[in-house]
């Protein structure tokens, strides 16, 4: 028997192809970080966002499905207990991913790496994920002979990111593929497919008063179906003027109307007379109860459209959830993964760096750079070994919290004189933070400040 577990309105998956993790060859990028410097540290834990959890069978098959269109491919069967027993029942899989730089920062998880020529670097991530398994609250793992697939809903489309493994008691990022290939999102392409067309909006008859110039125009109902159910329907000019008047004292051939403005029933109708082309504005109207029957058709109609365009809002929004894009990987064990490629700065400072608040007269040792138009987000940790780097072409911020979750920044107009500071790998340098009166309670604060940089 096979579960689907849907967080959004699809109905059909089509697999991605997936490369596997398993017998992998050695990374060509070394990762000889002092292990205290690469371990995961939330620096908000009460506004870490909440994982997918999940609640299966584990003797059935399954596909779990999150809002940004991941997919977690299980197959029945697939877990074992710490000695290695089968396991039967229910289990918990719990999913977190990482996409941008309030993730990645609220994450904790270390974004560094170093080099082959022995070079600082920081990681540029297209997606990076965290899955576990547990029953009764016991850790539960992978069987050897078995593989989980993941398919990580991505918001870069280039195909130059590896894939790695996060070995937390090494505190190393390990590399486990190259330039994994993208495709597009089925789940996104789905949803976007079963997107269902909007209806027009109804028209409403208006009423016509004893002042109005009022006329007939024969109405071609196959290209105006809003008027199939109304007979009788008159117009007046939305445009009152003698000259618009003038216009239909002989016959007009070749009527049209198009609706310019539904939300006041205005149309454009065009056509000839007199050898002459006209172009004017009007408006449907009625009389007597021939304007109730019209007017309670369109009170319903209305409630109708507005409901259709509220659904229409609510699945366009989920869909803007969703990566454009994914990457595909098969797992033989739970763990933190993410598909990097090394940030490139060709122009870079280097120093050792310290964040002083002089609100609160503290340092504080760990800070983050906000750099570029990507925002991308490069935790910095003070020791010898791990030096600050930025580059000044692009702009940067430098962000840090207290244990309360105020937000304090070293803003992009500062760098400007510290980059005339011309400092070298062996310099000390201590940002002084600026308040900034943000209080950090949850994701959107963050995201919502990172926007404004």
């Amino acid at each position: 028997m096979k579960n689907t577990f849907l967080l959004l309105s699809t109905v059909l998956i089509i697999l991605a192809s997936c490369t596997k993790v398993k017998n992998t060859t050695t990374a060509s990028i070394s990762n000889d970080i002092p292990a205290i410097e690469q371990q995961v540290d939330v620096p908000l834990p009460n506004v870490k966002k909440p994982p997918y959890v999940f609640k299966i069978n584990a003797s059935e098959s399954h596909e779990l499905v999150t809002k940004t269109g991941s997919k977690i491919t299980i197959p029945k069967d697939a877990f074992v207990d710490k000695k290695g027993n089968p396991i039967s029942g229910d289990v918990e899989v719990t999913f977190e991913e990482f996409h941008d730089a309030t993730d990645i920062i609220l994450s904790g998880i270390p974004m560094n790496i170093t080099t082959e020529d022995g070079e600082m670097g920081s990681f540029e991530s297209a997606g990076m994920f965290n899955i576990s398994g547990s029953q009764n609250g016991e850790e539960i793992r992978i069987d050897n002979n078995k593989t989980i697939e993941i398919e990580l809903a991505s918001f870069e489309e280039e195909s130059d990111f590896n894939f790695y493994e996060f070995d937390k008691e090494k505190g190393q990022w390990i590399e486990e593929a190259k330039a994994v290939s993208v495709t597009e999102n089925e789940i996104r392409k789905e949803a976007e497919q079963n997107l269902k067309e909007l209806p027009p909006r109804p028209i409403e008859i208006k009423k016509a008063s004893s002042n109005d110039f009022v006329f007939e125009i024969a109405v071609d109902k196959r290209n105006n179906p809003e008027f199939e159910s109304f007979d009788n329907v008159m117009w007046r000019l939305a445009d009152k003027n003698t000259e618009s008047e003038s216009l239909f004292s002989t016959t007009i051939r070749n009527p049209n109307l198009e609706c310019i403005d539904q939300e006041k029933s205005i149309f454009r109708l065009t056509g000839s007379a007199n050898k002459k082309k006209i172009k004017t504005r009007v408006q449907p109207v009625m009389f007597g109860s021939n304007l109730k029957k019209a007017q309670a058709a369109f009170k319903v109609k209305l409630t109708g459209y507005k409901k259709a365009l509220e659904q229409k809002k609510e699945e366009e929004a989920k869909i803007d959830q969703m990566g454009k894009f994914s990457r595909s990987m098969a797992l033989n064990s739970f763990g933190t993964y993410n598909f990097d490629r090394l940030y490139k700065v060709r122009k870079k400072v280097q120093f050792n760096a310290l964040f002083f608040i002089p609100a609160l007269k503290k340092v504080f040792k760990k800070g983050y750079l906000i750099q570029g138009k990507k925002k991308i987000s490069i935790p910095y940790s003070r020791s010898g070994y791990y030096k600050f780097t930025f580059n000044p072409k692009e702009r940067n911020t430098v962000i840090t919290f207290d244990e309360d979750g105020n937000l304090y920044e070293f803003r992009a107009d500062d760098f400007e004189s510290l980059q005339n500071t011309k400092l070298t790998k062996d310099d000390e340098y201590t940002f002084r933070m600026r308040e900034t009166g943000i209080k950090i309670q949850n994701a959107t604060d963050l995201k919502s400040y990172l926007a404004s940089l």
